[in-house]
């Protein structure tokens, strides 16, 4: 009955406790008695330890690959955001060429038809000759423009998309 007691005794004071029963390679079993006597632990707090450490070191390695993911990730929004505004500055700066040509093209036009309607120096004649210069070049533009918007856009490539997989098992664990 004693011993009974004791035994029910040790396991109240061990529920927080779990045993397990372990099949381990025998050159693994020194390498374990090896690492627990440097520690200063038995096996079992030696296998703990390093349970905790492995946990420890799996999460510390998640957060790590989070936050570099989210790096590169902020950082090709900022490239793409780059290249979009550098594509909106060029674009810009091809509708201000457009239109300094489309001008300069309803003016030679209109000098061929008539070539003194340009050279005239009254106020009210130059202003008349400017309104024609402006109606043409709206004219030559929307011409242009049809034939523009029949070019093909070019297609955006569609995002990378990276699968969030854990690291895959060291091989030279048992």
């Amino acid at each position: 009955m004693r011993s009974a007691y004791y035994q029910w005794k040790k396991r109240q004071e061990d529920k927080h406790l779990s045993t397990y029963n372990l099949r381990m390679s025998k050159d693994l079993r020194t390498l374990l008695r090896q690492l627990a006597t440097k520690q200063k632990m038995t096996i079992g707090e030696a296998l703990e330890d390093l349970v905790r450490r492995e946990n420890s070191m799996s999460r510390d390695f998640r957060a790590e690959m989070d936050q570099r993911l989210a790096e590169a990730s902020q950082k090709a929004v900022q490239e793409a955001e780059h290249k979009e505004e550098l594509q909106k500055q060029r674009l810009e700066q091809h509708q201000r060429v457009i239109a300094q040509l489309t001008d300069r093209a309803a003016r030679l036009e209109l000098q061929v038809e008539d070539p003194t309607i340009a050279a005239q120096t009254d106020p009210e004649a130059r202003e008349a000759f400017e309104d024609l210069v402006e109606e043409r070049a709206r004219s030559i533009r929307e011409e242009y423009q049809g034939e523009l918007s029949r070019i093909p856009k070019a297609r955006r490539r569609p995002r990378a998309d990276l699968p969030r997989i854990p690291p895959p098992p060291d091989n030279n664990t048992a």
